[in-house]
This record gives structure tokens, C-alpha cells and sequence, in this order.
């Protein structure tokens, strides 16, 4: 289908280094007692402004004297890199100082509790501190990189240091190269051109991959949701009537992180006519000849991929496969929104990286899927029937943004928010008709299928919060904005998980 809006689109390259800018904290724990910092601070401060692609951090600096300042100042900055300059213990304390001025020593559990409040964007601590391994080891459980030092360690030494860490950072790396593990590297190596002695101090500690559910067979669980349809009624008026009893169907839930889990609802195999007759309104001849598709049963996203889950796999560096992920791309904020402004390719590396860190098969749904799984097993334009109201779908502008999963009703099969709020990626190419199209609900690829050297036009399914309801129906295909590379504030993804059928 075709539509002649007028949007902005951002073209995302595929340079294999650094290519955003990424926010660095240094805390500067200052405490009373003749224990000063501030040369050291402004040292290190101007390395990391040295480095060979300084342009791409972003540095805040914040005294942090007190157990609160250290909260609060993360907590404002929310940055990807905490660089903490203080003093140690040979126990793993820090030393900071109470309310009255006095010397606290912060054990190293009470230091990792703290990270573990931010690991959602938090990816990497360095520890400028001596002996602070002991604490490095406990934080490393919650965040994926932290730089800690196993003995006393001098100005000189962590100077150099991370001047040889950030320069790691910038620098162009080879594919499927640990980032961190560059930069780390690279700070070794700038201590030891120096000839300094200690270069064994520091040590990088990498968080050990919490994997829930890992396996190809997962549990399953059974739900309960309530389905809602509108018909006219004798006066030909619009009634919605919501079913009393409730219907139920198998998910299972795959953890993310501590508090985010995505929850993927179980579609059984059926067939169905894919597409629509001339005379369903709104209709055009992209949508036809009306064909016959037999889908095999998956697994599909009960929502569309949210910004607190799409931010917990853009963080984890690590698991990189092709290209960097805006950890926060979306116009509108909310960890409950759906992420938008996200291109094909970064939906690609979404799923290739939730498929390492699960162990399970993810990807992008094929329109056969994704119309199967929203038609649920109806013919009519809308999966609640004839049409929609506010009452059902976010579309037409309505509510002037996108809203929440979940916040409408869902279809006979469990899935919330196949109608409007966010235009959702497909994986095939997009074919201007279904002449030829596959029948066994496969993605409809051209000559080429391997997803990161494919280019021209995908398909978008679903319509948004801004289109009307002709773009939100069941069998509507969106073109125009389908670009790989393209970024709209009204187009995110769900995801399929199809291990069933490729693992067996």
C-alpha cells in the first residue's frame, strides 16, 4: 500500500567501530583527611580527552565524597561507563565519608547492590582504586564489564592506563570483536610502553551470562484473556460486546534481566486465506490474489518488543553480531512503550542477539506469520470485526503518541496491539504483489538471503498511533517507509521465536 506523508528518515552506517556518543561518569570520591584526588581526577579527565577519537564520549565528572552522592549521581547521569577514582582497602572497602564528615568504608556487596539498581544501562566500571578486585569481582555480577585493581596502584599507572583504555574504545575493531576487551587491552598495553612495573594490576572481570530457560524446550504456561468484538446492531450502529468467559493459550517467558521478560505466546499450525477481495474497503492490489497459506506453529511476542526490553540487549555489548544498537532510540520515553526508530537491520541484530543470549531461535516474523497470527483465525478487515474504535486500537492520531502494550484488547489468540500503535518490521522483501508468493508461511526472499547484505524495500505490517484504520487492517502492506535503513517514530517490531520447527 502506498501513502504520500511527508517524514524524516536517519541512514545508519556500518562502521565496525565506535559510533555513538557514550557517556562517561567519572566519580571523584574526595574525602576529608588529606586523602586528595582532584590532580588525579583532572588527569585522567583530560586522557580520556586526548583519546584517539575523544569526540565520541560524552564526560561528566562528579564529586562523589558520600555512599548518596555516588547514588544519586549515577542515578542523573544514567551513563554507559563509570570511571570511580577513590581509595581502597585490602579488604575491597572504598573509602568515603558519612554526613558528619567522618571516614565510611563501603563494603564491596554494598557496592555491587548499587550497580545492580542500574545495570540496566551501566555497562562497564572501572575501579581506579587500590585493591579493589574484591569489589570488581562482586559488581561483575550485575554488569557486563568491570576493571578492577589487585594491588595498590599509582597516579602515574592509572593515568596511562585509561588513556590507553578510551583509546581502545575509538578504535576500529575486526568483526565480532569484545570492545571492552579491546580497550582493556589496549590500557595494558599503554602501561607497559611506559615501563611501568605494575602492569598485572589491573584485571577485567566480565559478567557471567545469567541465562534462564536456555534450552530449546521450554516450560509452558497457561493464560487467560478476555477478547472483545464490535458488529452493528439493529440500528446499525457500532456495538462492542466483550466475551464473559475467558479464553486461554500457552506462552512461555523468557527473562531478560532482573524485572524485564518477554513473554512469547504459543500459534498453533493452521491454514488461512492470506490477503483480500476487491471488495474489502480501504483494500488495494498489493493485498492480492487472496492465496491459500498453511503456517506451521511458532511462537510469537504477546507485544512489541517495549524500550525497557529492546534497552537490556542494546546494553550487553558482548553479544554484538553485525552492528551497534542505540541503547535509547525512541521519540516518545517509556519502558512500557514500545521501541520505534529503529531500522530492519537493527531489529535483524535485536533478534540475532536475544537468539545468543537465550540460546533459542529469534527473528523477525514473515508476513505469512505475522497476518496469520493477527487475523487469528478471522476473515473480516480487523481481528475484531468490521472495524475499530479508540476503545480498541491506538490509530488515526488519536491519542498523539504511542501508548503502552497492552493497554487494548487483545485477539483470539492472546496478542495485544496487532492493530495500530507501531508499524511492526517483517523479514521478506517486498513484492508489490502475491503472485508467486510462498504458501507455507516462509519469508519471501529474492536471490539473496543473507539478512545484513540484503538492501531495497522490507514490509511493514499493522499501521501505528498517527495512520488511519485502512493502514491497520489485517491484510494491509506498507511499502513507503519500509527502507532497511530507514528510523520512523511510528515503526518498532515483535519478535518469533520458531524453535520447533528449525531445531527439532
Amino acid at each position: 500500500m502506498s501513502v504520500m506523508l511527508e517524514f524524516s528518515s536517519i541512514k545508519c552506517g556500518e562502521k565496525k567501530f565506535l559510533s555513538w556518543n557514550m557517556k562517561i561518569l567519572i566519580l571523584a570520591a574526595i574525602p576529608n583527611g588529606g586523602l586528595r584526588l582532584d590532580q588525579e581526577i583532572r588527569e585522567i579527565g583530560e586522557a580520556i580527552r586526548r583519546a584517539n577519537k575523544r569526540h565520541l564520549f560524552d564526560i561528566r565528572t562528579a564529586n562523589a565524597v558520600r555512599p548518596q552522592d555516588i547514588r544519586r549521581a549515577i542515578a542523573e547521569e544514567k551513563p554507559e561507563i563509570v570511571h570511580f577514582c577513590g581509595h581502597g582497602l585490602e579488604d575491597g572497602s572504598l573509602l568515603l565519608e558519612d554526613d558528619g564528615g567522618h571516614n565510611k568504608y563501603v563494603s564491596p556487596e554494598g557496592l555491587a547492590a548499587l550497580f545492580q539498581l542500574h545495570m540496566n544501562y551501566v555497562n562497564c566500571v572501572v575501579l581506579n582504586a587500590c585493591y579493589s578486585a574484591k569489589t570488581a569481582a562482586a559488581i561483575s555480577k550485575y554488569i557486563n564489564y568491570t576493571i578492577g585493581m589487585n594491588q595498590p596502584v599509582g597516579d602515574s599507572i592509572a593515568i596511562k592506563f585509561a588513556q590507553g583504555f578510551y583509546d581502545g574504545l575509538g578504535y576500529e575493531i575486526e568483526e565480532n570483536q569484545d570492545i571492552f576487551k579491546r580497550g582493556f587491552d589496549e590500557g595494558l598495553v599503554a602501561m607497559k610502553m611506559e615501563n611501568c612495573s605494575q602492569g598485572a594490576i589491573p584485571i577485567l572481570l566480565q559478567k557471567v551470562s545469567g541465562r534462564k530457560n536456555s534450552s530449546p524446550s521450554t516450560e509452558l504456561r497457561t493464560f487467560e484473556f478476555n477478547v472483545v468484538t464490535i458488529r452493528k446492531d439493529n440500528k446499525g450502529e457500532w456495538i462492542t460486546r466483550r466475551e464473559t468467559t475467558p479464553r486461554q493459550n500457552q506462552c512461555f517467558t523468557q527473562q531478560l534481566s532482573d524485572g524485564i521478560e518477554l513473554e512469547m505466546v504459543k500459534i498453533p499450525r493452521g491454514t488461512f486465506k492470506m490477503g483480500s477481495l476487491t471488495t474489502e474497503e480501504g483494500s488495494d492490489d498489493s493485498e492480492r490474489p487472496q492465496h491459500q497459506v498453511t503456517v506451521p506453529s511458532f511462537f510469537m511476542g504477546k507485544y512489541p518488543i517495549t524500550q525497557a526490553q529492546w534497552r537490556t540487549l542494546a546494553r550487553i555489548v558482548h553479544l554484538q553480531v553485525n552492528r551497534h544498537l542505540d541503547p535509547d532510540p525512541s521519540y516518545f520515553k517509556g519502558d512500557n512503550l514500545p521501541v520505534e526508530r529503529v531500522s530492519w537491520y537493527d531489529a535483524v541484530e535485536f533478534c540475532d542477539r536475544l537468539s545468543q543470549y537465550t540460546g533459542k531461535q529469534y527473528r523477525l516474523p514473515s508476513e505469512a506469520e505475522w497476518e496469520y497470527a493477527c487475523r487469528a483465525g478471522t476473515r473480516t478487515p480487523f481481528h475484531f470485526g468490521e472495524t475499530i474504535t479508540t476503545d480498541l486500537a491506538n490509530y488515526n492520531d488519536n491519542y498523539g503518541s504511542t501508548t503502552d502494550v497492552g493497554s487494548f484488547p487483545p485477539n483470539a489468540f492472546g496478542l495485544y496491539d496487532m492493530h495500530g500503535n507501531v508499524w511492526e518490521w517483517c523479514l521478506d522483501d517486498w513484492h508489490s504483489n502475491y503472485k508467486g508468493a510462498p504458501t507455507d508461511g516462509s519469508p519471501w526472499f529474492d536471490k539473496n538471503d543473507n539478512l545484513y547484505q540484503k538492501s531495497g524495500l522490507a514490509v511493514l505490517r499493522g499501521g501505528s498511533w498517527i495512520f488511519n484504520p485502512d493502514y491497520c487492517r489485517s491484510a494491509c502492506r506498507l511499502n513507503d517507509f519500509a527502507g532497511r535503513d530507514n528510523i520512523y517514530y511510528y515503526v518498532g517490531f515483535r519478535v518469533v521465536c520458531a524453535f520447533g520447527r528449525t531445531l527439532q
